[in-house]
């Protein structure tokens, strides 16, 4: 798996405890449409990996 995908699931989670326990608006707009760009890459490459390895079709 790329290394990017950990760094994908550190920062989704960093952005949530932000969210979460942040002052409000303290999530930009910008960064959640980089986080869902990101979402959406690391689905596709677990998807393929998935495929690949025959656990989905």
């Amino acid at each position: 798996m790329p290394k990017k995908l950990r760094e994908y699931i550190v920062s989704a989670f960093d952005i949530r405890q932000l969210g979460d326990y942040g002052a409000p608006g303290s999530v930009s707009t910008e960064k959640a449409q980089s986080l869902i760009e990101e979402t959406k890459e690391f689905i596709e490459t677990i998807e393929e990996y998935l495929r690949r390895g025959g656990y989905i079709s």
